[in-house]
């Protein structure tokens, strides 16, 4: 099968992305060595054209009507640009060509069951043509690694963007607060905005060490934490996401610290080490934490817990084998 990917903007291929876009390439075509191209006239012999914006399937669609487009959501766009813009004709424009995607592609990838139920809500989008797979890089930390974690002290760790949605303020309030009561923790901002953390960290009178990790190094350096902040607020663009950040963190063997508002993570609803929380005051969110951190952790245990996650749940191997039957159907 020869798959190509029409890309107008290959500065849109973050890391998250790639990996997430590769996956669906080695599923279709048996190599990950993914083929971009930005110009239509590239794209008339192959059997499929992936697309991950709904403006490139419109622009190719218009183009091209014949041609079997397979279309990734990454996340619900009109609703993200409202929040960026409070442009309601921005929101309108971004729906309709969403609502063409969605009639027209000819295979759909959702991140998550929240996102398709969110489309079958909004455009009573009844197809069947669809598979969903979270949003995850890479895999699970050698076992030893795992058992040779210190998870005595409570370190924090945040990675990320200091955009308002990351919720780096209420992150910030956490940690002072859970400060106050265990004056050993320690939190670390690892972002690329390193100033704007500085900002950020005096505002709310924070002390935290600030740098950057390449995604390559991202792993072997979150060894060093114990907790990871991953907090969303209650609306809807937050509630159908698969945040890539929380199998960064379960990777390396870091504890969680995650809203519940993300529904697609309720899969880990069993799961001994997590620190779950609701839409509570900051102290509440605290408070949750501080009576965690009272308990030991088996280092076993948690091993085998997050194993069992990342062999169904983060699993690139299933994933890949599912689609492969898919497409062979």
């Amino acid at each position: 099968m020869k798959l190509l990917f029409y890309i107008t903007q290959f500065d849109q291929v973050k890391d998250a992305t790639q990996f997430y876009l590769e996956t669906i390439c080695e599923a279709l075509t048996g190599s990950a060595k993914m083929q971009m191209t930005d110009k239509i006239s590239d794209l008339k012999d192959a059997d499929y054209v992936m697309t991950f914006t709904v403006t490139d399937f419109f622009r190719l669609k218009l183009k091209n009507p014949k041609i079997k487009i397979i279309h990734w959501f990454q996340g619900i766009i009109p609703e993200e640009a409202r929040l960026k813009t409070k442009n309601r004709k921005q929101y309108f424009a971004f729906s309709m060509l969403e609502r063409f995607t969605l009639k027209f592609a000819i295979f759909n990838f959702f991140v998550s069951d929240a996102m398709k139920n969110h489309y079958r809500k909004k455009y009573a989008y009844k197809k069947k043509n669809y598979f969903i797979m979270p949003c995850f890089n890479g895999k699970l930390q050698h076992k030893r690694a795992f058992f040779e974690k210190d998870y005595t002290n409570p370190d924090f760790v945040y990675i990320g963007s200091m955009a308002t949605w990351q919720c780096v303020d209420t992150v910030l309030s956490v940690f002072k607060s859970v400060k106050d009561k265990i004056p050993k923790a320690r939190l670390t901002l690892l972002t690329g905005q390193q100033e704007k953390a500085e900002k950020k960290c005096a505002k709310y009178n924070v002390e935290a060490s600030i740098g950057y990790v390449p995604l390559e190094n991202i792993d072997q350096e979150l060894l060093n934490y114990k907790y990871g902040f991953l907090l969303r607020d209650d609306i809807n663009v937050n509630r159908v996401a698969t945040p890539t950040k929380m199998s960064t963190y379960m990777a390396s063997g870091v504890v969680p610290v995650y809203t519940d508002v993300i529904e697609a993570f309720s899969v880990f609803n069993s799961l001994n080490y997590q620190v779950k929380i609701n839409n509570s005051t900051v102290t509440d969110i605290a408070e949750k934490i501080i009576n965690f951190e009272k308990q030991a952790i088996d280092n076993e245990i948690l091993y085998e817990e997050y194993k069992q996650v990342f062999e169904n749940y983060y699993s690139k191997k299933k994933y890949i084998k599912n689609i492969k039957e898919i497409f062979k159907a």
